[in-house]
């Protein structure tokens, strides 16, 4: 009759001992994953407001212009190109106008460039807790993986502004959201599995 008392305390105790190891594993991992993605989200919006202050800037204004036009250009071109496989008459004029069967259908308007995206992918990566090795390989990267959504957001953009123009404006609001938080999400994951490492 005793023995299943002792049994029933060694078990508890065996129970205690692995929960407590269990439990210290996953809250260290869950803390530590949450704080990295509380410091990601608050740069992000951080670096949103210092984007918006240094392109009012004068000193700033002509700076930016100058790299809104080849992004524009850029990601014009590839969507042109894209849908000259499945449109006739596909091309773009020089204000970044594509036009669809010689009906204008969508412009690139500058917050649409990704350049904003680019610079918040910059300017997270600065503070972001990654060895200076790190950052240098993902700078690159990141950047690419952000210029991918600015030009898949905008390849989902124009067949809705030729056949569902008056639907445009929220499937823009829904479509941006989306695909640059994916993105960025992305590259949270890649930096953050790559946090521990030397």
């Amino acid at each position: 009759m005793k023995s299943e008392p002792r049994r029933q305390n060694g078990l508890v105790a065996i129970c205690r001992k692995y929960y407590g190891k269990l439990t210290t594993l996953l809250s260290d991992r869950t803390y530590n994953y949450f704080i990295k993605l509380f410091l990601f989200i608050l740069l992000y919006k951080a670096g949103e407001y210092v984007f918006n202050y240094l392109e009012k800037r004068d000193t700033l204004a002509d700076l930016f212009d100058r790299l809104y036009y080849p992004l524009s250009y850029f990601i014009t071109g590839i969507s042109v190109r894209v849908y000259s496989l499945f449109y006739s008459g596909v091309g773009s004029d020089a204000s970044f106008f594509i036009s669809i069967n010689h009906v204008k259908t969508i412009q690139m308007q500058h917050g649409c460039t990704g350049l904003m995206q680019l610079f918040q992918v910059f300017f997270i990566l600065v503070f972001f807790p990654l060895s200076l090795k790190r950052k240098i390989i993902f700078l690159p990267v990141s950047l690419l993986i952000i210029i991918f959504a600015s030009v898949l957001h905008y390849l989902i953009l124009v067949p809705v502004a030729y056949s569902f123009n008056d639907h445009f404006t929220i499937f823009h609001n829904v479509i941006s959201r989306v695909i640059f938080y994916t993105f960025f999400f992305i590259n949270f994951l890649l930096w953050n599995n790559s946090f521990k490492k030397p």
